[in-house]
């Protein structure tokens, strides 16, 4: 500490190697009077970190939901300028991460994520996960780009490489100005046991500006299973309780004082989203009970209009 500047160094190792490292300093005046903030939000400031890959595993501790955590992080990640206007710059990417949801059967590995981030944008180099069904046979023989080999995979969710979300020109803080992310699936497990079961092909597409979002796609339910007493069990089925939810939600999101800037650019761009996703369900789609048992097929489009979603 010194000029009233708190700045820092530091090195971390696992096993005799280096693990993580970074620097940094904040304009921090620990003299300062009861009336002037200690730390100015208008004057330089610097945070970076770097690791050429920490075990993702160290994470399980503390959570008992997920299982079997596994995985690299790397990154490469500086922040600079002021902490009223923060400029991030960097990437950030998971390698062979995998996990566990046993409450839903559910195992995802082969997570492959790379994120670009600067001040305006956040680009999407590779985003995917796959479940436990297998790849086809011969996929690694085929000569085709990667957005179809993505479509010969089954039991896979991603994000098309290129996808991006662009922030306000005056920096990510005042919210997302424009977007454009195409999420896929193909035969991808969303729950997988004795309660629920659910697998679906995805085509879903979030595009334009703040002024004028817009979404299209396609959800096809290829099977599911939903054993009614199950869901009741988990209080997820109790309307009061889900009115409640939603009027808390709503007095949250809009209240009568006025909102951080970032919160409301990002409210701005959702409440303006307007289009439809067709969720189609040809068969094999069952509600289940002691006395009940219902298949459903056909057709429903969710539909934004407004403010919220038909």
């Amino acid at each position: 500490y010194e000029q009233a500047v708190f700045s820092w160094l530091f090195q971390l190792y696992n096993k005799e190697k280096l693990t993580l490292r970074g620097d940094g300093f904040v304009p921090l005046d620990l003299m300062a009077p009861d009336s002037v903030d200690m730390l100015d939000l208008e004057k330089p400031f610097r945070f970076q970190a770097a690791t050429p890959g920490i075990d993702l595993s160290f994470l399980q501790s503390f959570t008992k939901e997920v299982k079997n955590l596994q995985g690299l992080f790397v990154c490469d990640v500086r922040i600079e300028n002021t902490l009223r206007d923060p400029e991030p710059v960097g990437h950030i990417s998971i390698f062979n991460g995998a996990f566990s949801f046993p409450q839903y059967g559910m195992n995802y590995k082969d997570i492959q994520t790379r994120l670009q981030v600067d001040k305006e944008s956040i680009r999407v180099t590779e985003f995917d996960v796959g479940t436990e069904t297998k790849v086809l046979k011969g996929f690694f023989r085929r000569k085709k780009d990667s957005e179809q080999r993505r479509r010969d995979m089954r039991g896979r969710l991603w994000i098309v490489p290129g996808s991006y979300i662009d922030f306000d020109s005056t920096g990510f803080l005042s919210g997302v100005d424009s977007m454009n992310m195409k999420l896929r699936a193909n035969e991808f497990l969303l729950a997988n046991n004795s309660d629920y079961q659910a697998q679906i092909n995805a085509d879903i597409n979030v595009f334009g500006n703040v002024n004028a979002p817009r979404f299209d796609g396609t959800v096809r339910v290829l099977r599911s299973s939903l054993y009614l007493p199950a869901l009741e069990a988990t209080g997820l089925y109790d309307e009061e309780q889900i009115q409640s939810l939603l009027r808390g939600a709503i007095v949250d999101t809009v209240q009568a004082d006025a909102p951080e800037e970032s919160e409301a650019a990002t409210w701005d761009y959702f409440n303006n989203l307007r289009g439809s996703l067709k969720i189609e369900i040809p068969k094999n789609a069952w509600v289940r009970g002691p006395d009940m048992n219902i298949e459903l097929a056909g057709t429903l489009d969710l539909v934004k209009d407004g403010a919220e979603f038909e």
